[in-house]
């Protein structure tokens, strides 16, 4: 997440999370991303983290829930 400024990086824990053993980290970088990730993780029998970035909040996209990517 974040604003990618150099000093705010400490504020983006994904690699500190990503080096956790039996831990999955995902972070969609849009829309069709964010569902088949979500529907993975949920139906994960792994923990799971997603990461919401902040500047995905506001982008509109086609999210076709049919096919499978």
């Amino acid at each position: 997440g974040g604003i990618g400024a150099v000093e705010h990086h400490s504020e983006s824990p994904e690699a500190l999370f990503a080096h956790v053993a039996g831990l999955k980290v995902v972070s969609p970088s849009n829309a069709s991303d964010a569902y088949w990730m979500m529907q993975q993780a949920v139906q994960s029998d792994d923990p799971v983290i997603f990461f919401e970035p902040k500047r995905r909040y506001w982008d509109k996209g086609e999210v076709d829930t049919e096919s499978i990517p």
